[in-house]
């Protein structure tokens, strides 16, 4: 993986694919946009569809970047345009674990999970619909990844595709790819160093 990369981060929501990207773009000297700061307004108010594409056709078309978030209606505007893809398969249990403690924190005044416009909008709610988003959490890895595994396989060929499916898996790809660059992984933050998967 060259320093110039275009790298697509997917995965269910409380997989990691924030603190992947961030390591990542640290390792790599990458910029790193996280669509749910692009896609939410204050209120939780979504940026309209033919508005958000041409945010994110717009976002690919620069040379260098890493890019976190699912969101399948552009979903394959970034696999044409991305040279890695990263897909967290995560266990859906460890997912949801990992979402009701970010709801809990978050509860607690702890706003640093909430995208940029929540946040500094003082926002109270955690989502649109807590509980909705914990359903599709639950049920991303039957319903969702299939979906998305289509468009990827069906995007033109010449890309590189790496599943991670624990945070052993994590920390060998961010090994690896240190190798390569001549860099040094990230450690690991405090709080993702307790949340170990098999």
């Amino acid at each position: 993986m060259q320093s110039d990369s275009r790298i697509a981060v997917l995965g269910s929501p409380g997989s990691g694919k924030t603190t992947l990207s961030v390591r990542l773009g640290q390792l790599l000297g990458l910029p790193v946009h996280h669509l749910d700061d692009l896609y939410w307004h204050e209120g939780w108010t979504p940026t309209p569809a033919a508005e958000w594409r041409a945010v994110v056709e717009e976002l690919v078309a620069r040379d260098r970047w890493i890019i976190d978030g699912n969101y399948a209606d552009v979903l394959d505007v970034r696999i044409r345009a991305a040279d890695t893809v990263v897909l967290l398969d995560v266990p859906p249990a460890v997912c949801v674990v990992r979402v009701l403690r970010r709801y809990i924190a978050q509860m607690r005044g702890d706003r640093t999970g909430l995208p940029a416009r929540i946040r500094d909008s003082g926002e109270r709610r955690v989502a649109k619909d807590p509980l909705a988003f914990l359903r599709f959490v639950a049920t991303f890895r039957s319903a969702v990844l299939p979906r998305m595994q289509r468009i990827i396989v069906a995007a033109p060929v010449g890309r590189r595709v790496v599943t991670l499916r624990s945070t052993a898996d994590v920390e060998r790809f961010l090994a690896s790819v240190a190798g390569r660059s001549g860099g040094v992984a990230v450690p690991r933050p405090a709080e993702a160093a307790q949340e170990n998967l098999p």
